[in-house]
């Protein structure tokens, strides 16, 4: 009977125990110091974050200016522009016919070449008597009165050129009205001959991105929004704008509006085709130089976002407020800073005031720093398997060789 009481006091003793000790450690197991292995502490890094809506565009213009033709196409003697020409402002489109004009100013060109052959013989004349009178003596009177002869008929053919000269520039400029040159620069869009009335359309600069938005997307643009532009196949070449007008009244596509809206382009607008197509990107919101970490080190815990980051040799779990995401990352609005040490990938074993240590490299450890360690610290070390954020002696005395 006595040994049987033995039995059930020791096992009511040991059941004790148990319980306290499961007890004990349900309790204070979180604040007890444990050491976690972990190969992946990396430094939060800090950089920009963009928000952005992708949308497609087309090169396009407001202003189309279009000069009409005579409705009598036989009054049009040439065209000067074809579809597609780039053009200046005072280049000629087309000319009127002027043959009128054209003879008189060619009578007006005959006459006057005739006057200064006359005037160059004058004025040969008079060099010639000139020298005369200077060596010959005994007739400075007659020689006296063709001097005024020729000075006097000098004068004459100079006024008479005079006058031809001025008419004849009155009908050449007469005559240019009779070419109609472009009051822009731009590319010529159309020349259209056969309407009843025929015209010269050209597409005026600055260009502008045309794009649409639907009725959903609406919402989300605002005018003053910048936006980077990219042509297609051209993913090196950027351009910068800012949308300027978004048009009030949409247009009807299969039961559905959709809103066209403009983007001025800021800098080389020139070298962007008129009519080709562009990728968007409207930035809706931008953060600069922010905290910037992988979105594999946040563990989401009772609705808040924790990032484990390294004080010492601890591990300090912080709440975060996430911000902007681009791809693989995330921007970290608050709770810690760039140059911080953080746990990527932490494991669910992790938690906060735990010992941070990581696995050993053996390939960066040369084979004579083996000679510091005594049989019972290599023991230790390979049954550890890494070396621990608290490095005992003999791990200093070997780093600092």
């Amino acid at each position: 009977m006595r040994k049987k009481w033995m039995i059930y006091g020791t096992l009511i003793v040991f059941s004790l125990f148990f319980s306290i000790n499961l007890y004990l450690f349900d309790k204070y197991d979180k604040s007890l110091s444990r050491t976690v292995i972990s190969d992946s502490i990396i430094q939060v890094k800090q950089r920009d974050f963009t928000l952005f809506f992708p949308a497609k565009g087309v090169v396009s213009s407001p202003h189309i200016e279009k000069i009409f033709l005579p409705t009598d196409m036989n009054e049009v003697e040439k065209i000067f522009v074809r579809r597609g020409q780039e053009v200046q402002m005072g280049t000629p489109l087309f000319s009127l016919k002027s043959n009128q004009l054209d003879e008189q100013i060619e009578e007006l060109a005959n006459e006057l070449a005739f006057w200064q052959q006359q005037q160059n013989e004058v004025e040969q004349s008079i060099d010639s008597l000139k020298m005369d009178m200077e060596t010959q003596e005994g007739q400075e009177n007659s020689q006296a009165l063709l001097m005024q002869q020729l000075q006097s008929e000098r004068r004459e053919i100079e006024s008479k050129i005079h006058h031809l000269t001025n008419q004849k520039a009155y009908l050449e400029k007469k005559k240019e009205k009779q070419i109609v040159k472009s009051p822009a620069a731009g590319i010529i869009d159309n020349v259209e001959l056969n309407k009843p009335h025929p015209f010269i359309s050209i597409v005026r600069r600055p260009y502008l991105i045309k794009g649409t938005l639907s009725e959903m997307e609406l919402p989300k643009i605002k005018e003053g929004q910048r936006v980077k532009i990219i042509p297609l196949g051209q993913r090196k070449n950027i351009y910068s704008g800012t949308i300027t007008e978004i048009d009030k009244i949409p247009t009807q596509q299969k039961k559905e509006s959709f809103y066209p809206f403009y983007v001025h382009l800021e800098n080389n607008e020139a070298s962007l085709p008129y009519g080709s197509h562009v990728s968007l990107s409207i930035i809706l919101q931008e953060s600069k130089d922010v905290p910037s970490i992988p979105k594999t080190s946040i563990v989401q815990k009772r609705k808040k976002h924790i990032v484990y980051k390294l004080s010492k040799d601890k591990v300090d779990a912080r709440s975060v407020q996430l911000g902007l995401a681009d791809g693989l990352e995330r921007e970290i609005a608050s709770g810690i800073h760039a140059g911080d040490w953080i746990i990527d990938n932490p494991p669910s074993s992790l938690y906060e005031g735990m010992t941070i240590s990581t696995p050993m490299e053996l390939g960066k450890i040369k084979k004579e720093y083996f000679r510091y360690f005594s049989k019972t610290d290599m023991a230790s070390l390979i049954t550890s398997g890494f070396f621990r954020t608290k490095t005992d002696d003999v791990i200093e005395k070997m780093m600092k060789k």
